[in-house]
């Protein structure tokens, strides 16, 4: 009795070993019944992604700057603006202080 104990314990060592024991697969697994739909190039540069919205500038004339940034590329905005001119009046509150009674497209001037 322990011969054989010993010589299946010794077997299933062995062929544990040499990793014989069959493994399961599917049929999905096998590369010819595998079918992939074709990849499309959908990656849109960011700067045409911002002219597409609508921020089309990057540069303004002196003493203006640029506000309301395009959310995928800074270097793009919508409106050049008079220096200062670069809070909504929400934020400027925020920030406890008062918005400028001028607008520059909903910007504002903190005082």
């Amino acid at each position: 009795m322990r011969k054989i104990l010993m010589f299946i314990t010794v077997m299933v060592f062995f062929l544990a070993a040499t990793d014989v024991f069959a493994g399961v697969r599917s049929i999905v697994d096998s590369p010819i019944h595998t079918q992939r739909s074709p990849i499309k190039n959908t990656y849109v540069p960011s700067y045409r992604t911002c002219t597409n919205m609508g921020y089309t500038l990057n540069s303004c004339a002196s003493k203006e700057e640029g506000v309301d940034y395009c959310p995928t590329n800074a270097r793009y905005f919508r409106y050049c603006c008079p220096q200062g001119y670069t809070h909504k009046a929400k934020q400027c509150i925020d920030m406890g202080l008062k918005p400028s009674g001028k607008s520059c497209h909903g910007y504002h001037r903190c005082e």
